[in-house]
């Protein structure tokens, strides 16, 4: 199996969002004598998506970073799993729209995205369902998980089924028997895109929620974050497809 590098494509991107404790007026002292008031980093080189990366440089191939030590989060008949997922990698001399070389993550099965994090644990995920993937500000959302209820908060932007270009912040956070936790994402630039839940599980065994949400900034981009209940920083991962 050929080993695989992830681009780096943060250069093309500005640093939009933060994950913040949040400190809106709705966060009361006594929430946040649970919850976290220090800022989160967003770390990169952690999380790759199987997508295709173009590359200026041979060291800027993302075959150079991805390798068969890497964990996937993957799907496999109806279930979540984690663990190792083969690969192939293709090349392209000449991408028509940027005229970049590039290269294309091929997974076996069903990944949503491959993981350097020696906190994950290997095998089926308990994960929660849910109907609706976007959190609205006038719709929270409620679940059960190991004996404790957990709530989801938005506040700020509403997402419309329209094309949309606003700087109107969204923010999205996280309660656990009725008192604030932390929050999940802070975001301020949406240009015809939205924050989405893409799975609800614990990825790193400590039978606390774990959370993998989409939020890119621009339609031309693919974005994925990975908040950890065990971890303070959240792990990102992005590919920008501007023509």
């Amino acid at each position: 199996m050929e080993e695989t590098v992830v681009v780096d494509s943060s250069a093309l991107l500005k640093d939009s969002i933060e994950m913040l404790s949040d400190t809106s007026d709705e966060i009361t002292d006594d929430d946040m004598q649970v919850g976290t008031s220090v800022e989160a980093a967003i770390l990169e080189g952690k999380l790759i998506l199987p997508l295709t990366y173009r590359f200026l440089n041979d060291d800027d191939r993302i075959s150079k970073i991805l390798n068969a030590t890497w964990l996937a989060i993957y799907k496999e008949k109806g279930a979540y799993h984690i663990g190792k997922v083969a690969y192939k990698i293709t090349e392209e001399a000449e991408e028509p729209c940027s005229g970049l070389p590039t290269e294309t993550i091929e997974p076996d099965k069903n990944a949503l995205a491959y993981v350097d994090l020696k906190s994950l644990k290997t095998g089926l995920l308990d994960s929660i369902a849910f109907n609706e993937r976007i959190i609205q500000p006038d719709s929270p959302f409620k679940f059960s998980y190991n004996g404790h209820v957990y709530e989801l908060k938005a506040n700020g932007k509403y997402f419309r089924d329209v094309d949309d270009t606003s700087s109107e912040h969204y923010s999205l956070n996280l309660y656990k028997d009725g008192k604030y936790v932390r929050n999940l994402i802070k975001q301020s630039e949406y240009n015809d895109t939205f924050t989405a839940i893409k799975l609800i599980a614990d990825f790193d065994g400590d039978k606390e929620p774990d959370f993998l949400i989409s939020s890119p900034r621009h339609y031309e981009e693919e974005r994925y974050m990975l908040i950890l209940s065990g971890q303070h920083d959240v792990f990102e991962g992005n590919m920008v497809f501007d023509c």
